[in-house]
């Protein structure tokens, strides 16, 4: 789709948010006049004894009552295609590059246990995260970032999440539905609720039961009780000062349990807006038709018999007990007369026992969903795209045409060949020309592939692999690590991983560029030829055309390939294609001269080799 076509759909929902806008403007103008003239006609028919000013001000009250009642309802339309105008740009703004400015960029997934999270840009501003993500739930957000950092090897697992990110694709109108009400979800605020939601989920998954058998005994028999005695006390069947005995023996039971009370039943109705929340999810995800096997499957788990509908409505039944506490009156009287506070932990129970054990199961797989239509993002947002094809093989391979980088602009990027069998290519080129770039373009739509979502390529077959990168290596001065030794950790554990024999697929930007050019030439030439092995693609870029010789040796199968640049008037020009070879040519003097470094000649030329 292009971008005309979205600001179209963009459109069509802010006219009818407008729409819902200027109704919900006349329904509060028509209720205050409304009221108005029900006080106006009441008054009337007092002063004057008139019934039909009675019947009248009857009609305007019943026209206030009916459009209090409608005005939640169309406010909540409002917000909904608000919502849903909002999602729709966002994908305008993908297109237009302009996903940096989205508010989840999930740094908070980056860590040093997976470094390919930094060295791909996976997370953090400008990263793979921010451009795909659609999930407004914690679990869906966990979902997408586990699946981009940890991608699995299994290849029914990939080609089970590829089906349904196809379907969910083609279905677009079910994934702007979801994003809708998941943005509403955000909008509340209830995102912030994470923690007590975790903490009602651990509680809900317990065994441990509130109410032991003699409190839920007591729970029916002591208002019985106390309310027999007041009434015989009130009748003077008995002495008037028994009449608060029962009362007495109830907050004796029940306040030494406050504070377990308190931890169960306090954070309820805070819960409760965050999972009641979920409900409009639930509705639409039962609403329904899927086709796919795994789609199919996440839709049952929600919408089985004893599942989600149910679970909520009753939980909603639940938490209408708890409110009562919320009312000083009517607290008082059901704690002193009734044991309020063990009614409402025996129903916690009895919920419990029924639909705890589910609730994480409803709720994760509303994220698998959200993280499913967050993988189908570059199928709907960029015209260079395809769904890989995931080869039955144990050898490791990648063969692509037109392959591009996803969070580049697509009108500016450029698109090149993979084409590798275990086999080791090495990358040279002047500066700027595109070889990290190159490394960054395989590695991100690798990971994209297996975690089941569509490429930036014209095609793209590729084989189960663990994929492992060296590019954005720092020093630790904490540490007292050098980024040479940093760089020299990283590629032991590639090392390392390769003595399992699993397939891998290993990129590795400017090998050993921390140390001088002597121990590097010759520490990369040694880490070259132990990382090149029949289970490991192996691409590396380096400005030391020494490497270039690797593809003489008879133990390896190293290729040489180069980006170069050319010049139109001394002025330096990329065209990012990626070419056989070793390159010819390099620009760093060209470009020390443009910075003023060094001086420049009468005429500019490339250093030629």
């Amino acid at each position: 789709m292009t971008i005309k076509d979205w600001q179209r759909l963009g459109g069509k929902a802010g006219i009818q948010y407008y729409t819902y806008n200027q109704i919900n403007s006349r329904i509060s103008m028509f209720r205050l006049i409304a009221f108005l003239l029900f006080g106006l006609a009441l008054i009337w028919g007092i002063a004057d004894q008139f019934v039909w000013a009675y019947v009248i001000s009857g009609l305007f009250l019943a026209a206030f009552v009916t459009l209090v009642i409608i005005h939640p309802h169309t406010l909540k339309k409002q917000e909904y295609f608000a919502c849903r105008q909002h999602i729709i740009q966002k994908y305008a703004r993908r297109i237009e590059t302009r996903y940096d400015k989205f508010e989840e960029d999930g740094e908070r997934y980056r860590t040093d246990s997976h470094p390919q999270s930094k060295d791909l840009d996976l997370f953090g501003k400008r990263s793979l995260y921010q451009y795909l993500c659609c999930a407004y739930t914690r679990m869906g957000r966990d979902r997408l970032a586990k699946w981009l950092t940890e991608p699995t090897a299994d290849r029914e697992e990939i080609l089970s999440r590829q089906q349904a990110v196809k379907e969910l694709a083609e279905d677009m109108e079910f994934g702007f539905r979801l994003q809708t009400l998941g943005r509403l979800f955000e909008a509340k605020g209830y995102e912030d609720q994470q923690e007590e939601l975790d903490k009602f989920l651990k509680y809900v998954e317990s065994k441990e039961k509130q109410t032991s058998p003699f409190f839920r005994v007591c729970a029916w028999i002591l208002p019985v009780i106390t309310l027999l005695v007041a009434g015989l006390a009130v009748s003077g069947l008995i002495p008037i000062w028994l009449a608060p005995v029962g009362i007495v023996l109830q907050l004796l039971l029940a306040l030494p349990m406050q504070k377990r009370i308190l931890s169960v039943l306090g954070p309820l109705l805070t819960v409760q807006n965050a999972v009641v929340s979920y409900e409009e999810m639930f509705k639409e995800v039962e609403r329904a038709s899927f086709h796919s096997q795994r789609l199919q499957q996440l839709q049952s788990r929600i919408s089985s018999a004893s599942g989600a509908k149910n679970g909520i409505r009753s939980l909603n039944a639940v938490c209408e007990l708890v409110k009562i506490r919320h009312n000083p009156l009517l607290y008082v009287l059901g704690l002193c007369l009734l044991m309020w506070d063990f009614h409402c932990l025996a129903a916690v129970d009895r919920w419990r026992e029924k639909y705890g054990g589910q609730l994480r199961g409803w709720m994760e797989a509303i994220g698998e969903l959200e993280a499913l239509i967050s993988l189908a993002v570059p199928a709907l947002a960029l015209d260079n795209h395809c769904f890989p094809e995931i080869l039955e093989s144990d050898s490791p391979s990648i063969h692509g045409k037109n392959l591009s980088h996803p969070l580049l602009n697509p009108e500016k990027a450029v698109g090149n060949c993979v084409d590798l069998n275990a086999q080791t290519c090495i990358i040279t080129g002047s500066n700027m020309s595109g070889k990290t770039t190159y490394l960054r373009t395989i590695g991100i739509n690798a990971l994209l592939a297996f975690a089941g979502g569509p490429v930036c390529a014209q095609e793209l077959s590729l084989s189960c692999m663990r994929v492992f990168t060296s590019m954005r290596v720092e020093d630790d001065v904490s540490r007292g690590i050098s980024t040479f030794y940093a760089e020299i950790l990283r590629i032991r554990s590639m090392v390392e991983y390769s003595k399992l024999k699993r397939p891998m697929l290993i990129l590795i930007d400017e090998i050993f560029k921390g140390t001088n050019s002597s121990d590097r030439i010759m520490g990369a030439t040694e880490a070259i030829r132990r990382l090149s092995t029949p289970w490991a693609v192996v691409v590396v870029s380096t400005h030391d055309f020494e490497l270039c010789a690797l593809s003489e040796d008879p133990n390896i199968q190293a290729l040489n390939f180069h980006f170069s640049e050319y010049y139109v008037n001394s002025e330096i020009r990329f065209d990012y294609a990626l070419k056989p070879g070793r390159c010819q040519t390099t620009n760093a003097r060209h470009l020390l001269r443009l910075a003023g470094i060094l001086e420049t000649p009468s005429q500019t030329e490339p250093t030629k080799f």
